[in-house]
């Protein structure tokens, strides 16, 4: 007599080719992904595009990659509008950036419109198919919650983005109370109440009278749990708690995650970035300083994602620094690089023709910081540098205000 555990093993030998085909289809589908997401960190998303559209070939059903998808195209527009790192991180603005802007590529919000599109269709038959499944209402969420996202980002129509917020929320819950155990659905929600948790006192009561969840220390722990313990978007969920740690000016916390995510994605120099400036900030001049020398190096060396930041920018950030420092003298040497960057925009150029005057102030090289200080006023056009250049002309740079 035939075992049951014999049945099972005659089944499985006997379906032989198409299980064999379903683990490879599987294997062959992670390996396409992985490559895809590591180019989308290291901020070359028209790469990344490509890449996500051949994972699409191999398993066109799976709506996570047309979210990835969707998301290249998100960034790139962030991206090509100077406000990925206001937005995504919620950094304020900073004098060595280059300023927002509304304009984009117009192909930009097709591509997204097209894959969110293409997502909500698989989803759809997800959940027409197994209607008690959660996965299908947790990729439908995801790209209402995408389409919503990139309105109030990119277009500025809060209201417009109401919609599908609402629905994403919706979706959310109901993948949520469908599978107890399937956490990922708590990341976008969370990013949806704590972000509603940090407007002003009478918008967040306006918003509890009309049903809303708002919380932004609810919404937090929401995403916690979804970096733990998700399935999809353990990398997302930190990235989003860095956001939710820099509204509500938790920078330690912020420093901490960030640092962790740029250990798995070294290729992602806006993160670098974002952990240099808010070193910076907080007045960690020797840890900014390590970070902008690193960035440096990886620049120098063609590391992989660090064709996406300014040189220019990067040495000056590095040169203020060292001047928090007490390093004047390696300080000089920076900003003197930094000057050498002619694709830098003018308020990087005249900063750092600014600060390498400031520093042979302090290195008691008068004649070398005129020379800087003239050059600073000889760029056009005029920037908050040159005024700063005309009263150390007069009066040498002694290190009793911030450089720069």
């Amino acid at each position: 007599m035939i075992s049951f555990r014999q049945l099972i093993l005659l089944a499985i030998l006997s379906a032989g080719p198409l299980f064999v085909s379903a683990v490879s289809a599987k294997g062959a589908y992670e390996a396409a992904l992985d490559p895809a997401v590591s180019t989308m960190y290291a901020v070359d998303y028209d790469r990344a595009a490509q890449q996500f559209e051949d994972a699409i070939r191999i398993d066109p059903d799976n709506p996570r990659t047309y979210l990835y998808l969707a998301t290249c195209y998100w960034m790139k527009t962030l991206y090509s509008q100077n406000s990925l790192l206001t937005t995504a991180f919620g950094l304020p603005a900073d004098p060595y950036s280059p300023a927002p802007t509304m304009a984009f590529p117009p192909e930009l919000r097709s591509q997204f419109d097209a894959a969110i599109s293409r997502m909500k269709q698989k989803a759809g038959a997800m959940i027409a198919a197994r209607p008690n499944d959660p996965e299908g209402h947790f990729w439908m969420g995801m790209a209402e919650g995408s389409q919503s996202v990139f309105i109030a980002s990119v277009d500025k129509k809060y209201l417009a983005a109401k919609g599908p917020a609402d629905r994403s929320f919706d979706g959310m819950e109901k993948a949520a109370k469908l599978d107890p155990n399937f956490k990922d659905p708590y990341f976008s929600m969370g990013m949806h109440m704590h972000l509603l948790g940090t407007r002003g006192f009478l918008t967040r009561m306006l918003l509890k009278i009309m049903g809303y969840r708002v919380s932004k220390e609810e919404g937090r722990k929401y995403v916690e749990l979804a970096a733990r313990e998700g399935r999809y978007v353990r990398d997302d969920a930190r990235l989003g708690l860095v956001l939710c740690h820099i509204r509500e000016e938790n920078w330690t916390e912020a420093l901490s995650i960030a640092n962790q995510i740029l250990q798995k994605f070294p290729q992602d120099s806006l993160l670098a970035l974002v952990i240099g400036r808010i070193q910076s900030g907080l007045g960690q001049h020797e840890e900014s300083a390590k970070t902008f020398r690193l960035m440096t190096l990886r620049i120098t060396d063609k590391h992989a994602g660090y064709a996406a930041v300014s040189t220019g920018e990067i040495r000056l950030r590095l040169a203020l620094a060292l001047m928090g420092s007490g390093r004047a003298g390696e300080a000089a040497v920076e900003a003197e690089e930094a000057t050498r960057d002619a694709k830098a925009i003018p308020l990087v150029r005249a900063a750092a023709h600014l600060t390498l005057g400031q520093a042979r102030d302090l290195l008691k090289n008068r004649p070398g910081a005129v020379a800087a200080y003239q050059a600073t006023l000889a760029l056009s056009p005029a920037t908050p540098s040159h005024e700063k250049a005309r009263q150390f002309l007069n009066h040498p740079y002694d290190g009793k205000v911030p450089p720069g």
